[in-house]
């Protein structure tokens, strides 16, 4: 069990790659990382407190409570890991170019999936198939059967698409300043 107290900033209105700009103020990781010799970026932080949560464009429109669940709280449990165990607890995305290759392959991967998961009816015209035996031979109609599942995993998968296109941009960005 490890425990760790940290005085943190979140401004909802500055955003960092679609996130909220999150600060430590608390000293904590810079103090850490003056004493070990680290570079402040090898523990996601930047210049002025800021936290690096990471690269997460899927969940650009997540709710406050989402941003602090899934990215807040590890963010800073992997930090007082990491201190405490002088190692990180799961691999983070790696800064720049790279990063951004790694998060592309990543969404690429859960577009697949997500599109693996739908059911043979998703690419047809709803409207002719609703009262029509679900394609899954379950016996019901596709309305009672398929279809809600259907259209969160369209919703899914075209957050997942959004995000596959901003990442591309930062990818493009990336190239067009390096010398």
């Amino acid at each position: 069990s490890i425990t760790s107290t940290y005085e943190i900033e979140i401004n909802f209105k500055e955003k960092h790659l679609s996130l909220p700009k999150t600060y430590e103020h608390s000293g904590i990781i810079t103090a850490y990382a003056k004493k070990q010799s680290i570079k402040l970026i090898d523990l996601h932080m930047f210049s002025g407190n800021a936290c690096c949560l990471g690269i997460y464009p899927e969940d650009e429109n997540s709710s406050a409570v989402d941003f602090l669940v899934k990215r807040v709280i590890p963010f800073f449990y992997w930090q007082t890991y990491f201190r405490t165990h002088g190692k990180e607890p799961w691999t983070a995305y790696p800064h720049g170019e790279r990063g951004y290759r790694d998060k592309y392959e990543e969404l690429i991967e859960k577009i697949e999936e997500t599109t693996g998961n739908m059911s043979n009816n998703t690419f047809t015209s709803i409207g002719s198939l609703r009262n029509k035996p679900c394609k899954c031979k379950s016996g019901k109609k596709y309305k009672k059967c398929c279809l809600n599942i259907d259209n969160q995993l369209r919703a899914k998968l075209n957050k997942l698409q959004k995000a596959k296109v901003f990442v591309s941009k930062w990818i493009d960005d990336c190239a067009t300043k390096q010398p």
